[in-house]
This record gives structure tokens, C-alpha cells and sequence, in this order.
């Protein structure tokens, strides 16, 4: 209830939180005048949902850049993530485009930096490379020379034992001397 003697006092006569659990439940709710606003927190509206929305008289629909995104983020510390050349690889077995066009039906962007830190993000750097071209011919061919293998139910196999320049790609995870926060990587 407001309190109307406070300094500052509210312009509204109450304020009532619902939890709804899901993005159905939400929609239903506005469509019928049951609730007033939504702060979807984890729950998104796709831009269908949207635009469903949009055709309702009594509510609107408001729009802004985000700073929010959906990465894909590999743990180095396991394989195979440890190799660089999987993970080079990884990253052009990504269809960008495709997701945002067609999973989140044209309701994202893609960073032009490698980096899942998009522009308007204070940390987004524009100065890093560019992201990796969707290739899934060019990601075969960088597995391929990095020695990987395919068996004959065409699972990717790691490179053998022997293999000394996988055995020093996944050993080594960053470069010799590189330093961050004033700790220095030494490989042993």
C-alpha cells in the first residue's frame, strides 16, 4: 500500500509482484488484464510473441538494445577443449546467422569482434578479431590437420598418444610467458 505521507510520496495506490512461471502463463495473463507489466527476468518473449502482443489495444510493446546475449563458452580446463585447434575449429561449426534468424527469429545480432560482449556493453572491445566464418568444410579440414580422425560411424576421434603436437596443444592451454593480473603462466 503507498504511503502517502511519505517525502517523496509514490504515484501509484499499490503494487502487487506475481510470480508466473512461464512465458504462456505471462501472455495470458496481459491479454487479460490480469497483471499490468512484466519484468521477465530469465523468461523472453520471442519477437512472434511479441508481435502477438502488439495487437492487444490496451498494452504496448517497447523495444531497446540489450546488452544481454547467448554465448557458447568452452571449458579449457577438459578435453576436448584444451586444444586449440578443436576449439578453432569449434567455431566454425557455428551458424550464426542461422540463429539469430531463425532461432530467435531475427531478435538478435551477431558482434562483429569475437566476443559474445556485444557493442553498447561497456566491455566490449571492437578491436578484436573478427568472428569466425561459419565453415563446417574449413572446421573438418582444421581438425584434419590438427590430426583428428573420423571412425566409420563418423565420430570424431582424438589424435593418438603418440602424437606430440596435440600431446603440447592440450598441456599448454595459453602462451609461454602471457600474464593476467600480475601472474605469470609458466607451462611446466
Amino acid at each position: 500500500m503507498a504511503n502517502k505521507d511519505h517525502f517523496y510520496a509514490p504515484k501509484i495506490e499499490e503494487l502487487l509482484f506475481i510470480c508466473i512461471p512461464s512465458v504462456d502463463g505471462i501472455m495470458g495473463r496481459l491479454e487479460t488484464q490480469e497483471i499490468d507489466f512484466v519484468d521477465n527476468g530469465d523468461l523472453v518473449l520471442r519477437p512472434s510473441q511479441a508481435e502477438q502482443m502488439k495487437k492487444k489495444k490496451h498494452l504496448s510493446v517497447v523495444r531497446t538494445t540489450d546488452i544481454c546475449w547467448y554465448h557458447l563458452v568452452p571449458r579449457a580446463s577438459c578435453l576436448p577443449w584444451r586444444d586449440i585447434e578443436f576449439r578453432r575449429a569449434w567455431h566454425h561449426s557455428i551458424d550464426r546467422k542461422f540463429l539469430v534468424d531463425v532461432v530467435w527469429e531475427g531478435g538478435g545480432r551477431i558482434p562483429k569482434s569475437n566476443t559474445f560482449l556485444v557493442e553498447g556493453n561497456p566491455f566490449h572491445n571492437p578491436n578484436l578479431p573478427p568472428i569466425p566464418n561459419y565453415d563446417l568444410k574449413l572446421a573438418r579440414q582444421i581438425l584434419k590437420d590438427a590430426g583428428y580422425s573420423w571412425d566409420s560411424e563418423g565420430r570424431l576421434v582424438y589424435p593418438p598418444p603418440t602424437d606430440k603436437k596435440f600431446i603440447e596443444r592440450v598441456t599448454r592451454v595459453c602462451k609461454p610467458g602471457y600474464t593476467w593480473a600480475g601472474l605469470k603462466m609458466q607451462p611446466k
